[in-house]
């Protein structure tokens, strides 16, 4: 993503910092924001490897009874990010 557009590159820049600070929600959307733009498909495979990352980093923390985390998956599935 270094020479991304600099809107793609700042997308992919705040879901990555989503998914540091377990803001798994906004990780989603952004990255699924993302996957529905004109990139490169090395970049859609990034992508891609980001959203599995993503629900990786929250099944774990689901798995450890973390409250944040049940809180994300109850918005995710009220609120699905638009996948296509």
């Amino acid at each position: 993503f270094e020479k991304a557009p600099p809107e793609i590159k700042q997308t992919w820049e705040a879901a990555l910092a989503a998914d540091k600070t377990n803001n798994w929600v906004a990780a989603e959307v952004l990255l699924y924001r993302l996957i529905r733009q004109d990139i490169s498909a090395e970049q859609r495979d990034a992508v891609a490897r980001a959203i599995n990352q993503v629900k990786d980093h929250l099944g774990a923390a689901l798995e450890k009874g973390d409250p944040a985390a049940k809180e994300a998956l109850a918005e995710l599935q009220r609120n699905p990010p638009p996948r296509q």
